[in-house]
């Protein structure tokens, strides 16, 4: 008969109630009614430990979710995570582990997505740029930089800088802000 963790859990909870107040009582009845105090402490500290040592089982294993979880919120999917020989606890883990293969090889397949463009881009006769609003260079191919600078990095640099040394039916297609 398998339990369920919610019902392992009620009767952790209940057997260190139970032993907690089983030392309790022992302890009151050994030092008498004086010793109360002395015995709903020692009680409370008993069902603190019992409890503590009964669920840290499952206290590591949310614990490694969550630093699982942690890790795919910074976009690192390479954390798998074992299992702990409890059903409810394995299903989540298989679950994430899942995920996280998904994810690993979905980011792999789009790295030799944008490794290939990137390729294909810096090896084109055609000229590209990428500027931002302040005409600042971001991105620029091989003959982007072979124009205007003889091959040297260009990004970082502003356009009307460059531009500057280029001929004048150059200057006004660059100017005219159409494609061509």
């Amino acid at each position: 008969m398998m339990l369920s963790l919610r019902t392992k859990l009620v009767l952790a909870n209940m057997l260190s109630c139970l032993l907690g107040g089983l030392c309790g009582a022992l302890v009151w009845f050994s030092l008498g009614d004086t010793a109360l105090w002395l015995a709903l402490i020692v009680m409370l500290v008993v069902c603190y430990f019992c409890t503590t040592w009964l669920t840290k089982r499952l206290s590591d294993s949310l614990q490694a979710l969550e630093i699982g979880l942690l890790n795919f919120k910074d976009n690192d999917f390479s954390v798998s995570l074992h299992s702990y020989g409890e059903p409810q606890l394995d299903a989540l883990v298989s679950l994430y582990n899942q995920a996280s293969t998904k994810l690993r090889s979905e980011r792999q397949f789009i790295y030799q997505r944008e490794l290939m463009l990137d390729k294909v881009i810096q090896n084109s006769p055609n000229v590209m740029l990428l500027i931002d609003d302040s005409q600042r260079i971001i991105y620029a191919n091989g003959a982007a930089r072979h124009l205007f600078h003889q091959g040297v990095k260009i990004e970082g640099m502003l356009l009307p800088e460059l531009a500057v040394m280029l001929p004048d039916t150059l200057k006004a297609a660059l100017k005219s802000e159409q494609e061509g």
